[in-house]
């Protein structure tokens, strides 16, 4: 195809930058520079209304006859599709859509192909077909039959990505009752996202028309042959639909919908959920950045666990001096952690002010109305901080993918010594389908510079191949993702979750600039979203990192009874944890200032890092140490006093001793763990927190058998259920029985929400799927502290 001499203007041609004319129509540049964005024809006025009004009395005819026939027998086909093979699913649905895509992640295939090919190309109906509905593919649907259920009453959630474009002047109104009506280009409804210009309207509503009837006829095709006069029987259909809850069959916890959107509740900008989102993450960073801190085995796993995936200590030439890679990795590790830090936290404080001006404002807010002055700026500010985090975030991914994972095949071999531009190079290419490496491939999309327009998948769609893939792969695929890869991962799939759901909140608000925030708004300390640690960490953190390299990954962490020998250990690694961080802090301190804070500013923000400093954990720690030398010096007496008792006593007394199991007492505080699978905290929300003080001893809970096991596990009593495991699987059907419905966060983590308990949310542990002795003791510590239950908190349901 050859590129036009002449191009179709947009409606908006005096900027040739504008972001609303390229919501809906190809800005001139594109037209005659890239054949991908080359219009077929044009429309004139009435040739464009013609085509829309087709599309909607194809949706109008199928929704119909649909909505007609699952009022009465939607029970009948959910049993009937159920009993169906998968074979008979698999024929049935080619005979009724033969353009179906055959796999979920058929639209990676099409990054190989070009428009020159004729035979595969995005230029001809089934390729059309198949991008304009991307989640519906033939996998999907005949292994999961209640996602066929659901995906009926989701035909809102299309999202075309790429097809072939008629150019016309007039826009689509695409809400309220004027659906598919036309108006001329207005570029406030154009902002608030009322109006789509006709090239991708054609697409969206074209979309709509080939899901609606796909369903029809597949509905009348499994329901052939019912007789008139059939009961009608919708009880299961209308509970189903209205959880709008999707989980894969044979499985527990229910799926993110920001992963499956196709097969979800409708969206709604729900700024309460984005606020319980940011709040949760920042609390768990900071639960992790305390226990680094106060944890002499939390960090000595910590970097034991860097050191065992990278290998013997080696230095490489840096900016052209010679620098220990362990060390300088870590040292540029907790930095990034602490600016991630202060990131959610700047997220979740304009989350707040966002949600309680969309509560100010709920009955000024229609769609096709201007948005609130102050209601719009709150979410401008909002979409301008999560996309300079999401920016971040990528970032913090490409290095962690760099530095902290050479298990992950390829990663060591594109890996440039004296630098990493030429590897960080890679991230801004388009790049291939890798059927023969898709782990690396997927990680390295979704480290690539954010909204790049040649991409045709989002982080959403990355993100689910991503869960996808560790699911269905051996063993060793999975354990070239490590925990410190695992953390950037998450990160992103929340931000990416969060961001999503604002932008696609309507109506919609003007983006705006991040630079303009800063300067607008005055929020001077958003600067940091555009700074690099990595930059700056090579020059200023010499020989900080060495102090965990050597000192303290040598160093041998307290193991076995907490005797005298023990008490050293802690002390020596305590000693060097301080040193650490102080000089860390130091290094903080000094970015700060540079940037233009305050001295008193800068210790103000850098207090997630004190935490050793303060009265109340000098206070805990000598009265743990004063409470151990106690304990030691209980022992010698009585050693000694018993060494005057007479033989037979003695023996006794050693087997009365040997007879009675020592009660662990539950602690409430998360206790660290020597494994590399460790379980980030989410804590419950302050009101919560307050109703659990108040009510410190609840009522038993009655329970199953099998969740009684796991929770003799989480609180042991003898050594047999100290040193014992479970799986995974086993653990979530304990957590079932316990009253808790799981779903999957996107990420690794998983929700636990339970009617009047509040959320808690675990980790999987990776990469095999038994959880381990340490792991399922610090779920018990912290189903102790968050919901004040012990061992004796459960009894055994016998009805």
């Amino acid at each position: 195809m050859s590129l036009p001499t002449l191009y179709y203007p947009t409606p908006c041609e005096v900027s040739a930058d504008c972001e609303d004319c390229e919501v809906g129509f190809y800005h001139r540049e594109l037209q005659v520079t890239d054949e991908y964005y080359v219009y077929q024809s044009q429309l004139e006025v009435n040739e464009a209304c013609d085509v829309i009004s087709r599309h909607l009395a194809s949706i109008k005819e199928a929704r119909d006859v649909l909505t007609k026939t699952l009022d009465t027998h939607a029970d009948l086909f959910m049993s009937r599709w159920k009993k169906y093979s998968q074979a008979k699913r698999e024929k049935v649905l080619q005979a009724i859509a033969p353009d179906i895509a055959p796999h979920p992640w058929h639209i990676f295939d099409y990054q190989n192909f070009s428009p020159h090919d004729p035979a595969e190309n995005f230029r001809n109906p089934k390729t059309r077909h198949q991008l304009l509905l991307p989640w519906l593919d033939l996998e999907t649907l005949k292994s999961h039959p209640q996602v066929l259920s659901l995906c009926c009453i989701t035909e809102h959630n299309v999202h075309p990505k790429h097809g072939l474009f008629r150019y016309a002047v007039p826009c689509v109104i695409v809400h309220g009752l004027q659906y598919g009506g036309f108006l001329p280009w207005n570029q406030d409804d154009a902002n608030r996202a009322d109006i789509l210009g006709f090239p991708k309207a054609e697409l969206l509503f074209e979309a709509q028309a080939y899901l609606m009837t796909t369903l029809q006829k597949l509905v009348s095709r499994v329901l052939e042959g019912v007789r008139e006069g059939t009961p009608a029987q919708t009880s299961k259909w209308r509970e189903l639909t209205h959880r709008s809850n999707f989980k894969r069959t044979n499985e527990i916890e229910l799926w993110s919908p920001y992963i499956f959107p196709a097969f979800s509740a409708p969206h709604t900008l729900d700024l309460r959920r984005l606020t319980s989102l940011a709040s949760a993450r920042l609390r768990v960073i900071k639960d992790h950045l305390w226990q680094l801190q106060c944890s002499p085995a939390y960090m000595h796993r910590h970097v034991k666990l860097f050191m065992e995936i990278n290998g013997p200590i080696q230095t490489r030439r840096l900016a052209g001096r010679d620098v220990t890679y362990q060390a300088l990795f870590l040292v540029e590790y907790y930095i990034k952690e602490i600016h991630n830090y202060f990131i959610w936290k700047w997220v979740e404080e304009e989350c707040k002010r966002a949600e309680g001006l969309q509560v100010r404002f709920r009955d000024n807010i229609y769609p096709g109305q201007p948005v609130p002055q102050e209601y719009a700026e709150a979410i401008r500010r909002l979409i301008a901080i999560l996309g300079g985090a999401l920016v971040n975030m990528k970032s913090c991914l490409r290095l962690a993918i760099i530095y902290a994972n050479p298990n992950v095949e390829g990663v060591a071999d594109t890996y440039v010594a004296d630098g990493q531009t030429a590897f960080d190079s890679i991230f801004t290419l388009p790049g291939s389908w890798d059927c023969d490496n898709p782990l690396l491939w997927c990680l390295m999309r979704m480290g690539g510079r954010h909204n790049m327009a040649h991409l045709l998948y989002d982080d959403a769609v990355l993100l689910s191949f991503f869960q996808h893939h560790l699911s269905s792969s051996a063993f060793q695929k999975k354990a070239g993702i490590n925990e410190f890869l695992s953390l950037w991962v998450d990160n992103l799939s929340e931000f990416s979750e969060i961001l999503s759901s604002v932008c696609s909140g309507r109506p919609k608000p003007e983006d705006v600039d991040l630079k303009e925030v800063i300067k607008t708004y005055r929020r001077d300390e958003w600067c940091l979203l555009s700074h690099n640690p990595d930059l700056f960490a090579f020059r200023d953190t010499e020989g900080i990192g060495d102090m965990l390299t050597n000192d303290l990954y040598k160093a041998q962490p307290p193991t076995g009874p907490r005797d005298v020998e023990w008490l050293q250990c802690s002390r020596k690694l305590r000693a060097i944890m301080a040193d650490f961080w102080l000089a860390i802090h130091r290094v903080m301190t000094t970015l700060l200032e540079n940037k233009g804070f305050s001295t008193s500013k800068a210790q103000q923000m850098l207090e997630i890092i004190t935490v050793t400093r303060s009265a109340e954990y000098q206070r805990e720690i000598s009265a743990e140490e004063a409470k151990i030398l106690a304990d030691i010096e209980e022992q010698k007496k009585a050693q000694e006093a018993s060494s005057h008792l007479p033989e037979t006593q003695k023996g006794q007394t050693k087997r009365k001793t040997r007879g009675k199991p020592t009660k662990q007492k539950t602690k409430t505080r998360p206790k660290a763990s020597d494994q590399a699978d460790v379980v980030y905290p989410e804590e419950v929300t302050e009101s919560q927190n307050d109703t659990l003080k108040s009510n410190p001893a609840p009522a038993p809970v009655r329970t199953t058998k099998r969740a009684l096991h796991a929770i003799k596990l989480m609180f042991p009593e003898t050594p047999q259920e100290t040193s014992g495991t479970i799986q995974w699987g086993e653990f979530l059907n304990a957590m079932s029985d316990m009253g808790f419905v799981a779903r999957n966060l996107g990420g690794s983590g998983v929700s636990f929400e339970a009617e009047g308990q509040g959320r808690i949310v675990f980790h999987r542990p990776h990469p095999g799927p038994r959880i381990s002795p340490v792991m399922l003791q610090m779920i018990g510590a912290r189903m102790n502290r968050w919901f004040a239950w012990t061992r004796e908190s459960f009894v055994l349901d016998e009805d």
